[in-house]
């Protein structure tokens, strides 16, 4: 059995929930009840993020470190995913 498939005893994967309309605006039914404390830190972790990859990737072109792995436009999947993670899933 390859990796990718589930086993009979393997959980259900839990649905995609898009939160946006095709127009971009917010599905009130949808909406995650984010505070604005929440969305702010959000926001300045994806801005710390970018910056740091900025930096990494500037190092990286001029030989000054081996290796880097560019993150550039995947902030708010990496951010949102953090964020995602509750206490108990460690």
């Amino acid at each position: 059995m390859s990796s990718h498939q589930l086993s009979p005893s393997s959980p259900e994967p839990s649905p995609i929930i898009q939160v946006l309309r095709d127009d971009g605006s917010l599905d009130p039914a949808r909406d995650p009840g984010l505070s604005l404390e929440q969305v702010l830190s959000g926001y300045r972790e994806m801005v710390r993020t970018r910056v740091f990859d900025e930096r990494l990737t500037a190092l990286q072109r001029q030989g000054r470190i081996g290796f880097h792995v560019g993150c550039l436009g995947e902030e708010a999947a990496i951010i949102g995913a953090a964020m995602g993670v509750r206490e108990q899933d460690w």
